[in-house]
C-alpha cells in the first residue's frame, strides 16, 4: 500500500488541471466570467468527490496515510483559480471562497477572520446584482465560526447600504428579522423583527421576499403563542356551521387534518 498511498498523495496534494479544464482567462464579458466560473465549480466537485472517494478507500483498506490526504482538501489547490476570478470581477468566485475558507484556513479562529472578510467584500462590491440575494439567505448557516452577531452585523450592513438590490435587500431584512425573532427573543426584539418584515413588504413589494413578508407579518401578529386566535367558519360533521369564536373562553383543540 506505501507505493499507491505516496501517489495518491502525491495526485492530491498538487493535481494538475485536466486537459481541456477550463483556466481563468481575461474576460471582460460578465457572461463569459460567470460560465468559467461554473466550469470550474464542476471540475471542483468533481475533484472533491474524488477525494472524498480515496480517503474512504484508504481508511476501509486502513491505510493511516488517508489523515495526510484529509488535511490536503482540493480546496488548497483550486483557491488561487477561483481567487483569480474573484479579482476580474466574478462575484460568486467570490462567494465560493467564502463558503470553503474553512477548508482553506486552520485553525477555526482563521477561517472565521477569512469569512468575515470575504462576505463584507461580497456585500460590498456585489450587493447590487440580484442573486447576492441566495447567499444572503444563506448566511445563518454560517453560525459557527461568524456567531449570531456576525451574522447579524453583515445583514445589518446590508439593510443599512445603498445601491443595493432589491431583491438582496429584501431578502436580507426577512433574514434579520428571523434572526432577532428567535424563542428568546425580548419584546424589543419581536417588534423590531415585525417592523423589519413590513419595510420588507412596503419598500419591496414586487421582490419575492417583500411578497413572503406580507404572510410573515400576519403570523408575527396574528399566530405567535399567546396571541387570540384568528377566528374562522367551519362545517362540523352534521354539516352544521360553527366560529371559533364560538367557542370563546373554552378549551379548543383544532385539529387540521387532509389527504395529501
Amino acid at each position: 500500500m506505501l507505493i499507491a498511498s505516496t501517489l495518491t498523495l502525491a495526485l492530491f496534494a498538487a493535481p494538475m488541471p485536466q486537459e481541456g479544464a477550463p483556466q481563468v482567462t481575461e474576460a471582460a464579458d460578465p457572461q463569459s466570467r460567470l460560465q468559467q466560473h461554473l466550469e470550474l465549480v464542476n471540475e471542483y466537485q468533481s475533484a472533491f468527490l474524488a477525494w472524498k472517494k480515496e480517503i474512504r478507500t484508504l481508511r476501509r483498506a486502513k491505510d493511516d496515510s488517508w489523515r495526510e490526504l484529509r488535511d490536503q482538501p482540493p480546496a488548497l489547490t483550486y483557491w488561487p483559480r477561483f481567487e483569480a476570478l474573484a479579482q476580474a470581477g466574478e462575484g460568486r468566485a467570490l462567494e465560493w471562497m467564502a463558503g470553503q475558507a474553512d477548508e482553506r484556513y486552520r485553525p477555526r479562529s482563521e477561517a472565521a477572520d477569512a469569512k468575515r472578510e470575504l462576505y463584507g467584500r461580497l456585500i460590498e462590491v456585489h450587493a447590487g446584482e440580484s442573486w447576492v440575494a441566495e447567499p444572503i439567505a444563506r448566511l445563518p448557516k454560517e453560525k459557527r465560526y461568524l456567531g449570531d452577531d456576525g451574522v447579524r452585523a453583515l445583514l445589518e450592513a446590508v439593510a443599512a447600504r445603498e445601491g443595493v438590490h432589491d431583491e438582496v435587500a429584501a431578502r436580507a431584512l426577512m433574514v434579520l428579522a428571523a434572526e432577532l425573532d428567535g424563542r428568546k427573543a425580548s419584546d424589543e426584539d419581536k417588534a423590531r423583527a415585525e417592523a423589519l418584515c413590513m419595510r420588507a413588504h412596503t419598500d419591496f413589494p414586487e421582490t419575492v421576499a417583500g411578497r413572503e413578508a406580507e404572510q410573515t407579518v400576519f403570523e408575527l401578529r396574528h399566530l405567535r403563542p399567546g396571541k387570540p386566535a384568528p377566528d374562522f367558519t367551519a362545517v362540523d360533521a352534521d354539516g352544521a356551521e360553527f366560529k371559533l369564536s364560538d367557542y370563546k373562553g373554552k378549551v379548543v383543540l383544532v385539529d387540521f387534518w387532509g389527504f395529501w
